[in-house]
């Protein structure tokens, strides 16, 4: 659902930044600006995507090698203090 509507956002500014490019040859004035703008956003949108993706990807990639808690493993005591600090002055 969400690729899809990553589609059919790309596909409208694509779309809107070509019509702006033959608006600005044919009548030029402030279709040119509004070609620009919408190629602004294009880029934009594509290189958020990108970097969204990425970092959504790296981080399944992260969980998935994480150690997974055993339940037959031994639960961890706390730390005394006095332990911790030994050897420490």
């Amino acid at each position: 659902m969400a690729a899809q509507r990553r589609k059919m956002i790309v596909t409208v500014l694509s779309g809107s930044t070509l019509t702006f490019l033959l608006l600005s040859f044919m009548k030029g004035g402030p279709f040119l600006m509004l070609c620009i703008a919408s190629a602004a956003l294009m880029v934009s949108y594509v290189g958020l995507m990108m970097y969204l993706l990425g970092a959504n990807a790296e981080r399944e990639m992260k969980v998935a090698f994480l150690p997974h808690r055993n339940s037959a493993a031994e639960p961890s005591r706390p730390l005394n203090l006095r332990e911790a600090s030994a050897g420490r002055r």
